[in-house]
C-alpha cells in the first residue's frame, strides 16, 4: 500500500509530495522517492500491472487555482518515477480512475471553472499512449467519484456535484 503526498492542511497548503509505502510483513511503514509532479491535491491514482500512475490535481496559489493534466509512472522495483503523457483530456482535479480489462480509465472531475468533465480517457500502458474512451451522459456529472472493478465489469459513481453529495453507482458499457 502507497500513500503519495497531497494536502496537508487548507486549500492553500501546505502541500507534500513525499511517498510512504507500508510493508505488510513488518507492519511497518517507509518513505520512497518523491513524488515528482507539482506539489498539488485532488490528483487520481491507480494501479497497473504492478506499476503505480499518479496525475492530475490542483493547487490554490496567489493568483488562484492552477489545475495539471500532468501524470507519472512509479517502479516499485527501481523505486524510481518517470512521466508519461499528460491526460489529453485537458486539466482537471478530483478525477475518477480505476482499471478494467488491462487498461486503466480516468476521467470526470472539474476544470478551473469547476465545469464538470464527462469524458474518459483510457491509458494503454503497452504503447504509453491516451485513447478515447467513453463519454459519461447517462448521469449526473461529478468529481471526487470513486471506481471500481472485477474481472468482467467495471463500475464508477458516488462524488460530487456542484458541493452536493452524489450516492448512485453506473456501471460502464461500451
Amino acid at each position: 500500500a502507497y500513500i503519495v503526498g497531497g494536502n496537508l492542511g487548507s486549500a492553500s497548503g501546505p502541500y507534500s509530495n513525499s511517498m510512504v509505502a507500508y510493508d505488510f510483513a513488518t507492519d511497518s511503514w517507509s518513505f520512497k522517492s518523491n513524488y515528482p509532479g507539482t506539489l498539488s491535491y485532488y490528483r487520481t491514482s491507480f494501479t497497473l500491472n504492478g506499476f503505480g500512475y499518479v496525475g492530475s490535481g490542483v493547487k490554490l496559489g496567489p493568483g488562484g487555482y492552477t489545475y495539471y493534466d500532468t501524470f507519472y509512472s512509479y517502479n516499485p522495483i527501481s523505486d524510481a518515477w518517470s512521466p508519461i503523457p499528460s491526460y489529453p483530456g485537458g486539466s482537471y482535479a478530483g478525477m475518477t480512475s480505476f482499471v478494467f480489462q488491462q487498461q486503466a480509465f480516468v476521467g470526470l472531475g472539474t476544470d478551473n471553472s469547476f465545469n464538470p468533465n464527462n469524458a474518459f480517457f483510457i491509458y494503454d500502458p503497452i504503447l504509453g499512449i491516451w485513447n478515447p474512451g467513453p463519454t459519461f451522459t447517462n448521469g449526473p456529472l461529478r468529481s471526487h467519484g470513486v471506481g471500481l472493478s472485477t474481472s468482467s465489469r467495471a463500475f464508477f459513481g458516488t462524488g460530487y456535484l456542484s458541493g452536493n453529495s452524489l450516492d448512485d453507482l453506473w456501471e460502464l458499457t461500451e
